[in-house]
């Protein structure tokens, strides 16, 4: 039986074939179109069985789309993998990966018991070959060196909406030390710059460590995200506490990663894809947050699946959507345990 994993590097491979411009965004942006959100919806969902009857739980699986916000500059002196100092802002990725699992549906908007989120940095390779972290090297201060340095040891930093921000919309946050040599907060991802490769997946996907080869799929990434399971003894991903009144008035309790995701989950609902790379399927601002798919009704058995967040005694998901296709696209999934 072909595992889910494999799966959705099929469904890649087979998306990935239609790109035509080879830009690390254009290729990312494959992950938001709808015909693969379509397709992947019938890979992670399906076994269409309901009964009404059910106890009612929401899940929401959030891809948001964060390049070029938000900022992080760090609070204390930090130096890069050549020792220069680093005393600029580094974006915080270009992708993150949401889950939130929130109870209660018809007492209105609870907190999730269970969140989890992963941030992703993209990459274009720098050759068809196979790619090590962080792809480019320089003796200088680089995005490429900065985004390293914070995805490696997440040392203290303010949190800015954009690169010419002048005031932060958090400051000083700080994050536990870790006792793994991979921090489980963002992963790096690569892709090819041309369709000429003999990868295993047209993205692949490594922990930020310096020097890591690119061994892990995209798919394999996915699965493990929500099965917290480990690669390279590296969690995907980490839990933190959803908000969604976000921004709190209060945000004592909230924790640096807390703090983080819902500040990003807060920037998405206001904030558009980018029109030079979306065309005319950008949207406005004010939409919904910048999400994985849009469909009338998906279903999907545990049992081939088994994930973490799941129980093992749920049989099948309904997700129902909140907009149209001309908006930004908006799952939530209604969990029916036995």
């Amino acid at each position: 039986m072909t595992s889910i994993a494999t799966k959705i590097d099929q469904l890649v491979f087979y998306h990935h074939r239609k790109i035509t411009k080879f830009t690390e965004l254009n290729q990312l942006a494959m992950f938001f179109d709808w015909n693969f959100l379509s397709d992947l919806k019938n890979v992670l969902f399906h076994n269409k069985q309901i009964s009404s009857q059910k106890k009612i739980k929401k899940t929401q699986f959030i891809l948001s789309w964060i390049d070029k916000s938000p900022y992080a500059k760090f609070v204390n002196a930090v130096y890069d993998a050549n020792n220069n100092i680093i005393k600029q802002k580094v974006e915080l990725g270009d992708a993150a990966i949401v889950f939130l699992d929130i109870p209660n549906l018809t007492k209105g908007m609870q907190k999730s018991t269970k969140s989890k989120a992963l941030l992703l940095q993209a990459k274009i390779g720098s050759s068809n070959s196979t790619q090590r972290v962080p792809i480019y090297s320089s003796k200088n201060v680089s995005s490429t060196s900065k985004e390293l340095a914070l995805y490696r040891n997440w040392d203290d930093f303010d949190l800015y909406h954009y690169s010419n921000s002048k005031i932060p919309q958090q400051q000083n946050i700080s994050f536990p030390r870790w006792n793994t040599k991979h921090p489980p907060y963002g992963w790096y991802c690569v892709c090819p710059r041309s369709p000429n490769h003999q990868w295993k997946s047209p993205w692949m996907c490594a922990p930020a460590s310096n020097g890591k080869f690119f061994n892990t799929t995209f798919g394999k990434m996915l699965v493990s995200f929500f099965q917290n399971n480990r690669i390279y003894n590296s969690s995907i991903g980490d839990f933190f506490q959803h908000e969604p009144n976000w921004p709190a008035q209060n945000i004592s309790g909230f924790f640096g990663w807390d703090i983080v995701i819902n500040e990003i989950l807060a920037i998405c609902k206001i904030s558009a894809l980018p029109q030079y790379i979306f065309g005319n399927n950008a949207g406005k601002k004010s939409r919904e947050i910048i999400s994985m798919i849009s469909i009338d009704d998906v279903f999907y058995s545990c049992d081939d699946f088994g994930p973490y967040f799941f129980k093992t005694n749920c049989r099948v998901f309904e997700a129902i959507t909140a907009t149209n296709k001309k908006k930004f696209p908006v799952l939530t999934i209604i969990q029916y345990d036995e």
